[in-house]
């Protein structure tokens, strides 16, 4: 089986969509034998799409070739906190997109919802992104100490990674209580990226007063990236976690303490007290961080390790190949009739 994962080099991937196109490329070596195409020229015999941005593709590979299509959605997009998530509404152009395919992948429940309330009527299923613990177990030693050159921090630094999407000034204002509140401590926080969305110009301002001990990261590579989590201490997500899933998950799989401001939108992933710590707000959030710091409460990682075990990519790539093939034999029995 030849499978095209088509990415676009004059459209980069989003961070999360990043990780993801490594986890399936790593998937499709290791199942198919190293048969993954890029070019949408060549023969394949399903096509897997990981970003909407490449929609004029999708539409001329309907239209050109007879083979299956597949496309994970992604959100783009986060809300503020809601009773019901799923009342996030999408592009309508998004939504003729995902209805011209053959299968779509889902991450999560809510995103499940999201798609059916807004009349996705292509089938939909529910695979997580899937985590590989070798992406860090099989990391050499110069490579796990790649963030900490980078970084310019010692062994002493205490070291807490962030994520921002800049359009939410609440999380911005959040995110500099918490670094005033600990100032001996160092924060590297990644920034979301989008060339499409406005970001507020008092937003904009905000982001360039920041404390001395928060770095921004807009863009970097895989190796930083996993070194980082690495070497952190706690990961803080914001209120508006914009794709934040596969850093949860792997900051889970690296087994470092996670303090999550509340987001309906991850309650199928992150549980209280269980596998993370739940801040309602800025205030609850600096005494979780003062209590773990003084090692009051546990830390829950070996809880939140446990529960992505049941994400790891072996499982979730049974289930890719199962709908792979699946798609196969729909399209056999379709062009036989």
């Amino acid at each position: 089986m030849k499978v095209l994962v088509y990415k676009d080099a004059k459209k980069p991937l989003q961070k999360n969509e990043e990780i993801y196109y490594h986890n399936l490329k790593f998937f499709i070596e290791q199942v198919y034998k190293d048969v993954m195409v890029s070019d949408i020229e060549e023969d394949f015999d399903i096509a897997h799409f990981i970003s909407l941005n490449h929609k004029d593709k999708i539409i001329k590979l309907k239209k050109e070739k007879d083979v299956p299509v597949v496309v994970t959605y992604i959100r783009k997009r986060s809300r503020q906190k809601e009773d019901d998530p799923t009342d996030l509404q999408i592009p309508n152009e998004e939504i003729k997109i995902l209805n011209m395919v053959d299968k779509v992948i889902v991450f999560t429940k809510n995103e499940y919802a999201i798609l059916k309330n807004n009349k996705v009527e292509t089938p939909i299923e529910i695979i997580g992104p899937g985590v590989r613990e070798a992406r860090f177990s099989s990391m050499n030693d110069l490579e796990i100490a790649a963030f900490i050159q980078y970084a310019g921090i010692n062994k002493k630094d205490k070291i807490a990674v962030s994520m921002i999407d800049p359009r939410y000034s609440e999380d911005i204002i959040n995110l500099y209580r918490i670094a005033n509140e600990f100032k001996e401590m160092k924060f590297f926080v990644f920034v979301v990226q989008n060339k499409k969305v406005h970001i507020p110009w008092k937003n904009k301002r905000l982001l360039k007063k920041f404390p001395k001990n928060i770095n921004f990261m807009s863009e970097i590579d895989e190796d930083l990236y996993k070194s980082s989590l690495l070497r952190a201490d706690y990961l803080i997500t914001p209120s508006n976690p914009t794709n934040a899933e596969l850093l949860i998950y792997d900051a889970m799989i690296t087994k470092t303490p996670i303090f999550a401001f509340y987001s309906s939108l991850l309650d199928t992933i992150l549980y209280d007290k269980e596998n993370a710590y739940i801040c309602d707000d800025v205030e609850s959030a600096i005494k979780l961080i003062k209590d773990m710091y003084e090692k009051k409460i546990p830390l829950l990682v070996e809880e939140a390790y446990e529960f992505v075990k049941e994400e790891s990519f072996e499982h979730i790539a049974s289930k890719i190949n199962l709908l792979y093939r699946d798609l196969l034999q729909k399209n056999k029995e379709t062009q036989e009739v």
